[in-house]
């Protein structure tokens, strides 16, 4: 594109607020560096504090990030704000978790600045989820445009008109490829495990369930190797690798540092040949990788990940490790993927669509 036709399209600012927040944002801020427009970067000062490399990250794209404090983003005073400018953050609500980029997100608007935000998981509160936590009408959006993954009848049943409006299905802007050379390569059958126990829909017997079994299948099977990843936010795995001493066909990712070749869920899941997880968008993840998926249910209702094989008990963990490689378990992910997605969307086309929006 010309200088002149790119000096015409807004600049966009990108938020990061949460280190999960990396894997939603930076195809996008790839994407329009490569592309030649004018991007910032913004980061809370915090997630510097916790992620150093994040930083050196954005350097490496030729872009100084602006580490601001929580007080400077909650107001959004003496940011240079810009009329045209386009805010886009990995996920805004006035769920607590998210709730600092949903009032910089009205700090935006109130200078005139348009605003975007993505759905960034595939159970997202307010839009495709609710639960006892998070009701019905308890979580609003500010933004703009929510750009969406999958069809608008996706969206859950008790989504207000309000939210419903400002829903666009774009698809899921994710890349999955990777080198070959970094998977890790195995003379063992892979099994990816992977978790996110820190959530509050999690009670005690599940949490107690999911070890059990995993302990229990990891002692029945020596000869495939299980490789465990925890949610950033989790720390189970950390204490679970406590109860593996003497265990010789587990890895903990990030637990041993021997195993930081699996720092990324998308270099694990290539190199998996199942995977088994707590409902969480790795389920999608491993079905747009082709990967027989199942998702560990017991007593939670979890009809959302049908056709998935759902686990309620150590039985159907070895039914499916059994079966895994059976052509029904890629036909049941490919019925999931296309259930709940419109399709990948790839990071050029979505920035494309945000300046369409804009307009």
């Amino acid at each position: 594109m010309e200088a002149k036709a790119q000096s015409t399209l807004p600049r966009l600012v990108f938020f990061l607020h949460l280190r999960q927040d990396r894997e939603v944002l930076f195809p996008l801020i790839e994407a329009s560096v490569e592309s030649g427009r004018i991007v910032e970067v913004w980061v809370r000062r915090g997630l510097h504090a916790q992620d150093p490399q994040l930083t050196d990250r954005v350097r490496r794209l030729g872009i100084t990030p602006k580490v601001l404090s929580w007080w400077r983003l909650r107001t959004g005073l003496f940011l240079n704000w810009r009329l045209g400018d386009a805010l886009i953050t990995a996920s805004e609500s006035t769920a607590p978790p998210h709730r600092l980029s949903y009032h910089l997100t009205c700090a935006a608007k109130r200078r005139g600045v348009r605003t975007f935000t993505l759905q960034h998981g595939l159970e997202n509160v307010g839009l495709t989820y609710f639960d006892s936590e998070y009701p019905p009408g308890s979580v609003e959006f500010a933004s703009d445009r929510i750009l969406i993954w999958g069809p608008l009848g996706g969206l859950h049943p008790s989504v207000g008109d309000k939210t419903r409006e400002k829903c666009v299905s774009v698809g899921v802007p994710k890349k999955y490829s990777v080198l070959v050379s970094e998977v890790p390569q195995s003379k063992q059958t892979r099994v990816a495990i992977f978790e996110n126990l820190h959530w509050s829909r999690y009670d005690s017997h599940y949490t107690a369930s999911f070890e059990r079994d995993l302990l229990a299948v990891i002692a029945h099977y020596p000869e495939i190797e299980f490789v465990l990843k925890g949610h950033p936010s989790s720390q189970w795995v950390r204490a679970f690798a406590k109860k593996l001493s003497g265990t010789t066909n587990v890895h903990c990712v990030d637990a041993e540092a021997a195993n930081r070749d699996f720092s990324g869920a998308a270099v694990l899941l290539h190199a998996a040949a199942a995977v088994i997880t707590t409902p969480s968008t790795v389920a999608l993840d491993a079905a747009f990788l082709d990967r027989p998926v199942a998702v560990a249910t017991y007593d939670l209702d979890l009809d959302f990940y049908k056709p998935l094989p759902l686990l309620r008990n150590e039985a159907d963990w070895h039914v499916f490790l059994a079966e895994a490689h059976v052509s029904e378990f890629h036909r049941r992910a490919e019925r999931f993927r296309e259930t709940h997605t419109v399709g990948l969307v790839s990071p050029p086309n979505l920035i494309a669509r945000i300046d369409q929006l804009s307009g």
